[in-house]
């Protein structure tokens, strides 16, 4: 049934969504305006960088070896194109800004956890695989994949300040660790000399940790690759 509406009525519902309209966009250009400024002093250090990331998702969480399911192969590859964009390809993030440390680099350099009698786990190892796969398409030379065990910690860590003072680096010598999130924050102590890591989010696949080795600061940082993916800016942990 057809209801006739009274042109006041009409008119006044029609103002109500205009008014809502203009408040969500001020809200969005404040939330522009925060992200841009984090950002910015995110880009004030000159590096070097580590990044640290997740491996994608899997379908069961009582089994500690199970591979990556449809949608962490997905967000692997979203990954690895971000990371390693084929030419002619942007890297613009509609989600959040494009971390400093990338705009005029590739990662030289990735590793990754690997399953061995102290952890199984194979998530991480197909993780990096799939970026590895990115990085050859997108043309990127010498992206070989380093293999650690959950125990090789302090190993790592030396590896990653290596890469730091590669003579391969850009304008930021940047290495990428796909890692277990359980053991994360130990890894990033080791690398920083820290104790003030957290522990990785639980439920989060959507970040990344940012080490500044120069300043020896960690920024979490949000890339919102798949739909889904929460948003929020990136900011300072310590």
């Amino acid at each position: 049934m057809i209801r006739a509406v009274p042109v006041a009525t009409a008119s006044f519902c029609v103002l109500a969504v205009l008014v809502l309209v203009n408040l969500n966009s001020a809200a969005c250009l404040q939330q522009r305006a925060v992200e841009q400024e984090l950002a910015g002093a995110a880009a004030a250090s000159s590096g070097p960088w580590a990044i640290l990331a997740r491996h994608g998702e899997k379908d069961e969480d009582n089994v500690s070896d199970i591979d990556l399911n449809q949608r962490g192969r997905i967000r692997a590859s979203a990954m690895g194109a971000l990371l390693y964009p084929a030419p002619g390809t942007s890297r613009k993030l509609y989600t959040a800004p494009l971390p400093a440390c990338l705009q005029n680099s590739i990662p030289i350099a990735l590793a990754a956890q690997v399953p061995d009698v102290h952890k199984s786990v194979r998530r991480c190892k197909e993780t990096a695989e799939i970026i590895q796969a990115q990085a050859d398409i997108s043309g990127a030379t010498g992206i070989t994949l380093a293999p650690f065990g959950i125990m090789d910690g302090d190993a790592l860590a030396a590896w990653v300040w290596k890469q730091s003072l590669s003579k391969n680096g850009q304008m930021d010598s940047i290495s990428v660790t796909i890692w277990d999130h359980s053991d994360a924050h130990e890894l990033v102590n080791k690398i920083l000399n820290t104790t003030d890591t957290p522990k990785w989010p639980g439920d989060r696949y959507d970040v990344w940790w940012l080490l500044d080795l120069s300043s020896r600061q960690m920024w979490e940082y949000s890339h919102g690759l798949l739909m889904g993916d929460k948003k929020h800016p990136p900011h300072l942990v310590f």
